[in-house]
Order: structure tokens, then C-alpha cells, then sequence
């Protein structure tokens, strides 16, 4: 039975909805535009977009149900991103845009799931419209939100929290209202958060918390739709452990050297000191301050704080029902799913985007505190000051986001500490340009003497390359492999480096032996094993050593660790080996089962029509042709008749 009195109470003013839905869009809109303004994609822009062919030639229902990049199945994202390629191409001002709207309608799920929550909460109380107002205006304003707005990869963390905030507004709905229709709408909502990130598996926690506390009778009927969130988001979280590990992004032998508490506590400690005080924000992040003892830093007590008070917290919310205590539930909560079983092989223990969700949670907690604030003159100032330092730390970061030079640029000379941004700006600005000298600066910068070292030995290397010449790059790798022989063959990037040096300069040989070495070398994921396996192979070929090359590109395309891309291009590379030594019916095989895995390459593609049209086989070449064959390029370009 309903309780109608509650029923009435329980209605946000619907008027204000417009207004700050105009409002949101015209201040976000202002604070975002330095970002929206740059012609450059970043970084994972072009490994999920840009150069990802098997997303753009992938029809509709290929994306609901293939995985379209090499690390991750999320349909709904994906599904977006193929939206605007199809419609747009190559255009960064209409991807941010399409990120912009999903932030305005995360937004607005945020403004729903605040007043329903503070409503929940206190439903007798006047200023549930304020805390949900200033809650929201936390929320848009805030600094962390730049980077997935700006950044055309973190649409991801926009998809899921979207509906992630409106499940939220829909369950505590069904508990006031005691209605189990509404609890079964969180379902649809949590399967598309789902396919837009995994870490919308935290939700089930807080439906239970809500359904626990809030349910007077402990309806029964909600057990069901809460079972199934859970069920849900266990299988999403098996999905995600299982792709990233045949991937090789990630794998068990990682637990070795894997402390959950550790990483709990430096996760926690980087959201909280980045949420509260978000005046030095960057890519990626490492520990910003001396260690206290050995392996417990800043981040670390402020994270042992978080726990403190998240204990603090579950308290007054389980005998005062206290709102901002659900807010610092909420940020904790959320901040788990960070901590998979299987972790992932990352640079970074904390980037912006992560906090997207956690935010949401320090922005209900903070509003619940200024709206406490007794005198209305003093509560608008302290809203009014709070608001204006938010949205000057967002244009500044914004502007950081005008060029992807410039934010590289940026970050690597504030990332103290962080390998992966000073590579970042190496890789992509100042090695095209031949500045070495920043380059070899930039590395200077980098904490850890190992990761500094690897990373001057490969700006070294371009150096010679580019300044020098044949004798004294060899000159250089001979003595760098005798004495730091373990480094290079220890890491991939670095063994890689040497290995395509011998390349072009005509000594496979030593590239052999370069690859056999990583491929045997411990410290190499399962995923760069592959690669070290598949230039191992094309070193090979290059030695006429061609039984041995079949063989390793048959062990690249067996390995089920193998990245898409590579066992593609080892199937077409087999093919190729095949058709020259005269076996075509083998070569036609090879070609068939890359292009079964990816229609789009364009090599195989080319082989295999090249060896219809040798064999005088105009039936399978014009049926080739008329498939997914047919659209390519270089196809098109050799076979114009067809």
C-alpha cells in the first residue's frame, strides 16, 4: 500500500529543472570552450577512434555485439563514438560537443538522484531544493570534470555515470514510494551504465545500503530486482577481468606484486586530496609527496583518513540517517571498483576522470554542510565563493586542454615523478621535432632511476639516429647491451627500440636476438609477448629462415594472449609466406581467416583478391568485392572494373 501523504511530499519542483538545465549548459558551455576550441585528439582518441578501423567500417549491430577495440567490450560507448564517425568523421569539435551533451544529461541525473535523495532523507525539510541545487552546481562546476569533457576517450565515464545517477533517482523513488516498479527500472539503467564502464558495478552497494535503511518493512518484492543488479554487475566485472587478460593488458601474475590495502589507501588518499583541493591536476598522477616510512607516503595517511572517516560516516548514517554521511559513502563506494581482482597494468594510480562518480557523493556532503549554514547572508557568500573558485579552476584547466601540445607540455613539467606523461610528451612532441634537449629534460624529471634511464636510452637512441649515423648507433647499442643488457631486454619499449634499430640498418640478426630475449625475459606482459613474438617472426623472414617464421606467426596467431590487431596481421603474413612458396589453397586460408576476424584489412584484403584474379577466378573475386572487400581503398584502387 502506498503512503499518499509521503507520495505528495515527494515531488521535486519541476520548474527549476528548465532554468538550471539553461543555466548549466550556458556556464558550462563558457568554462569548457578553450577545451572545445582544439583541432588536436589525444592519446586513447586514436587507439578507440581515430586510427581504430574496426570501429568505423563496423556496422550497427557489430558494435552491440563484437568488441571493436583491443582492451575493452562497452557497446553503448562505442556505439556513440560510431554515431558521430558516421556522421561527423574526423571532427574533435563534434566528438567534445557529443561529450558535452552527456555531461549536461549526467548533470541533470545528478540534480533527480540529489533531490530524491535529500528528500529520502528528510522529507519534511525546506531546504532539500537548495541542497540538491548546490550539490548539482558542485557537481557540474568541478574542476576533475574537465578531463571527460575535454578528453574524447573519458566519454565512458560520462555514458555510465549518467545512467549510474538516474538509477540512483529511480530506486530511492521505488523505496519512498514503496513501489517495486520503480526499484526494476534501476535494472535498464545499471545495463547501460554497464556498457558504458564497469565501475558502474559499485551501484548494487548502494541500492542495498538505501533498500537496508530505508524500507521500513523490508519489502521483499525489491530482493528480486536488487539480486539481479548484483548478478549484473558480478558478470560485468568477470567480463572485464576476462578481456583484459587475454588482452594482456592485465594479468594474474600481477597479484605477486599486488597489495590491495596499499593501493586502497593511495587511490583514496589521491581522490580525497584532489577533490577537496583540485589546484594541481595533470593526466596522470604518482605520489606528490616524500615518503612518510617506506612505502607509505602523504597519500597514503590521507587515504588511512578517508577510511577513518568513511567508518565515521557508515555510523551516523546508520543511527542518524544522515545525508552527508551517504555522500562520503557514496565517494568511497565508488571509488572501488578501481581495485579489480585482476589489476590493470597501468602508469597511473589516479587520473581526473576517475573521480567523475566519487565527486558526486564530496558534492552531496558538501551541500548538506552549506546548507546548514544558519545566516542567509553568510550561506550565500560561502555558495557564492565556493561556486567562483570552482569555476576558475575549471577554466584553467580547461585552457591547459587547448592543444594536445600544450597539455603535454604542461603536465610533464608539473608530473613530478610520472613516467608515463614524460613519455607521453617525448613520444609526441618533442622527438617528431628533434628536440632533444627537452626531450632528454623531460626524462630528468621522472622519479624512479630505472624508468629515467629506459626512457634516455630511447630518446639517445633517436638522437643517433637522426644526428649520427649507422656506425655510431651500433657503436652505441653494443655498448649499451653489454653493460645494461637486463634493461633493454627487460622491457618492451626499449627492446623494441634496438630491435627496429637493427631493422633499418639491415641486421636482423640482432634483432633475433633482441626479441628471443623478450619473449624469454619474465618482466614482459602476456600482450607484448605477442608483439616480441611477431617481429621475432618478421626478423626471421627477413633471414630467408622461413620455416621458422611460419612457425612463429603460427604461435602468434595460437596464442589466444595474441591483441586482435597482431593475429590478423600474422594470418596475412602466413598467407603471403604461403602464396610465394607456391601453396595457394593454404594461402587463400590464411587470408579468409583474417579477414573473418577483421573485414576491414585492407592486406589480406589485396591478397587475397590479388590471388583470385591470378588464378582466373572471377566468381570469387566479384563476390570478395561485393563484401566488406568492396568498400576498401586500396581494393577499389587495383580492382576499379569489378
Amino acid at each position: 500500500m502506498v503512503d499518499r501523504s509521503f507520495a505528495v511530499r515527494f515531488r521535486p519542483e519541476r520548474g527549476n529543472v528548465p532554468w538550471m538545465l539553461l543555466v548549466l549548459a550556458v556556464a558550462t558551455a563558457a568554462i569548457f570552450w578553450p577545451a572545445f576550441a582544439s583541432k588536436d585528439f589525444f592519446s586513447d582518441d586514436f587507439v578507440y577512434v581515430v586510427a581504430n578501423p574496426a570501429l568505423q567500417r563496423a556496422t550497427f549491430w557489430q558494435i552491440l555485439s563484437q568488441r571493436v577495440n583491443a582492451f575493452e567490450f562497452l557497446p553503448l560507448r562505442d556505439l556513440t563514438y560510431w554515431l558521430d564517425w558516421q556522421l561527423f568523421g574526423a571532427s574533435p569539435l563534434a566528438f567534445r560537443l557529443h561529450n558535452w551533451a552527456w555531461y549536461l544529461a549526467a548533470c541533470i541525473a545528478a540534480w533527480f538522484a540529489a533531490y530524491r535523495l535529500a528528500e529520502l532523507h528528510a522529507p519534511d525539510d525546506s531546504r532539500n531544493t537548495l541542497v540538491a541545487l548546490v550539490a548539482v552546481a558542485i557537481f557540474a562546476l568541478h574542476p576533475l570534470h574537465v578531463e571527460p569533457v575535454a578528453w574524447v576517450a573519458s566519454r565512458k565515464d560520462l555514458v555510465s555515470g549518467t545512467f549510474v545517477l538516474l538509477a540512483t533517482a529511480l530506486w530511492c523513488q521505488g523505496i519512498a514510494l514503496r513501489r517495486v516498479a520503480l526499484t526494476w527500472l534501476a535494472l535498464p539503467c545499471l545495463l547501460l551504465a554497464l556498457a558504458g564502464k564497469t565501475t558502474a558495478i559499485a551501484f548494487p552497494v548502494v541500492a542495498f545500503a538505501l533498500w537496508w535503511r530505508w524500507d521500513r518493512r523490508r519489502t521483499l518484492n525489491v530482493l528480486a530486482p536488487l539480486g539481479l543488479l548484483a548478478v549484473l554487475a558480478v558478470g560485468a566485472l568477470l567480463l572485464d577481468m576476462s578481456i583484459r587478460a587475454k588482452t594482456g593488458f592485465a594479468s594474474i601474475s600481477d597479484l605477486s606484486s599486488w597489495n590491495p590495502l596499499a593501493l586502497l589507501l593511495r587511490i583514496g588518499g589521491m581522490a580525497l586530496w584532489k577533490t577537496l583541493l583540485p589546484i594541481d591536476l595533470r593526466l596522470v598522477y604518482d605520489e606528490l609527496f616524500p615518503a612518510i616510512v617506506p612505502g607509505f607516503g602523504m597519500h597514503s595517511a590521507l587515504g588511512l583518513i578517508l577510511c577513518l572517516g568513511a567508518v565515521v560516516a557508515l555510523h551516523a548514517y546508520w543511527r542518524r540517517k544522515a545525508l552527508w554521511a551517504f555522500g562520503v559513502i557514496w565517494f568511497c563506494v565508488f571509488l572501488l571498483p578501481y581495485l579489480q581482482i585482476v589489476p590493470t597494468r597501468t602508469w597511473s594510480l589516479f587520473s581526473d576522470r576517475f573521480a567523475f562518480l566519487p565527486v558526486f557523493g564530496a558534492a552531496l556532503a558538501a551541500a548538506v554542510g552549506l546548507s546548514r549554514i544558519p545566516a542567509a547572508t553568510w550561506r550565500r557568500a560561502a555558495i557564492g565563493g565556493l561556486a567562483a573558485t570552482l569555476i576558475g579552476l575549471s577554466l584553467l584547466r580547461s585552457y591547459d586542454w587547448r592543444s594536445s601540445e600544450a597539455l603535454l607540455i604542461n603536465d610533464s613539467k608539473h608530473a613530478s615523478g610520472a613516467m608515463a606523461i614524460q613519455e607521453a610528451v617525448v613520444d609526441t612532441v618533442y622527438l617528431p621535432a628533434g628536440r632533444f634537449d627537452e626531450a632528454f629534460a623531460a626524462a630528468a624529471r621522472i622519479a624512479r632511476p630505472v624508468e629515467r634511464r629506459m626512457l634516455e636510452l630511447r630518446i639517445e637512441s633517436r638522437r643517433l639516429q637522426q644526428q649520427a649515423g649507422k656506425q655510431e648507433w651500433l657503436a652505441f647499442a653494443a655498448r649499451v647491451l653489454q653493460t645494461e643488457g637486463e634493461l633493454v631486454t627487460g622491457n618492451i619499449q626499449v627492446g623494441s627500440m634496438f630491435g627496429l634499430g637493427f631493422f633499418a640498418y639491415g641486421l636482423p640478426a640482432q634483432a633475433e636476438a633482441i626479441y628471443r630475449a623478450l619473449i624469454d625475459s619474465r618482466g614482459i606482459a602476456a600482450g607484448e609477448r605477442a608483439d616480441a613474438r611477431y617481429n621475432l617472426a618478421l626478423a626471421l623472414s627477413r633471414q630467408a629462415k622461413h620455416d621458422a617464421a611460419l612457425a612463429t606467426y603460427q604461435e602468434v596467431v595460437d596464442d589466444p594472449m595474441t591483441p586482435r590487431h597482431l593475429r590478423v596481421s600474422a594470418l596475412n603474413s602466413i598467407g603471403a609466406m604461403k602464396n610465394g612458396v607456391g601453396n595457394p589453397a593454404a594461402a587463400e586460408q590464411a587470408f579468409s581467416a583474417a579477414l573473418a576476424i577483421d573485414p576491414g584489412y585492407e592486406f589480406a584484403a589485396v591478397n587475397l583478391a590479388n590471388l583470385y584474379a591470378a588464378q582466373g577466378r572471377d566468381a570469387d573475386l566479384r563476390r570478395l568485392l561485393a563484401g566488406p572487400a568492396g568498400r576498401l581503398a586500396e581494393v577499389r584502387k587495383r580492382f576499379p572494373g569489378q
